[in-house]
């Protein structure tokens, strides 16, 4: 098992060839790949913005089936977020990406 942990964020997970590349790359235990509900959120309402033809339903998919594969490699896929007091982010949007990087991933 991987020493490594990586937290994917929704600007490699849109577009698609950079996340399938990063998805092969974890599926070689190369590191362990983790992201939230909210990265998850993020990458598809950016991709329905850029492409409104999408359906929101085909990207669902897309994103159960990396959960997928990442529950297959017996990952903790999904990433906890800590509140921490002394960091605040600017955006509501970017809120997913503030933690504690030492506690994250216990």
């Amino acid at each position: 098992m991987s020493q490594y942990t990586v937290l994917f964020d929704a600007n490699v997970l849109y577009p698609a060839p950079m996340r399938d590349a990063l998805m092969q790359l974890a599926v070689t235990d190369l590191f362990k790949a983790k992201w939230t509900a909210d990265i998850h959120r993020e990458w598809i309402d950016a991709l329905l913005r850029n492409e409104p033809h999408r359906e929101r339903a085909a990207l669902e998919r897309t994103r159960g089936h990396c959960q997928l594969i990442c529950t297959r490699l017996n990952a903790a896929c999904s990433a906890p977020v800590m509140r921490s007091s002394r960091v605040r982010s600017r955006s509501k949007d970017q809120r997913h990406r503030i933690g504690r990087g030492g506690t994250m991933w216990r």
